[in-house]
């Protein structure tokens, strides 16, 4: 076992208000309300995988990538998102 491998393992999880994220266009692909609606019809909390965010100066989280996991995890009324505690 590498120590990258250590290090990567042991990030903290920290939790997201889903208000606090916006999609940047710079890197999230178009939004698909097709796609989107699929990741409804299907979710599963087991399978979803954590969105991977960028906190920004003002507080608020770019989504860099899942935004449609996001917006699948919204439409079930859920207020908050996992993900690493790293900021890119």
């Amino acid at each position: 076992m590498t120590n990258d491998f250590v290090t990567r393992s042991q990030k903290a999880i920290v939790e997201v208000d889903i208000k606090n994220c916006f999609a940047d266009s710079t890197y999230a692909r178009e939004f698909r309300t097709s796609h989107a609606r699929q990741i409804l019809k299907e979710f599963d909390w087991n399978i979803v995988g954590k969105p991977i965010v960028s906190k920004r100066k003002d507080g608020r989280y770019a989504i860099l990538d899942g935004q449609h996991r996001i917006w699948a995890i919204n439409q079930r009324m859920e207020k908050y998102i996992a993900t690493d505690d790293d900021v890119y």
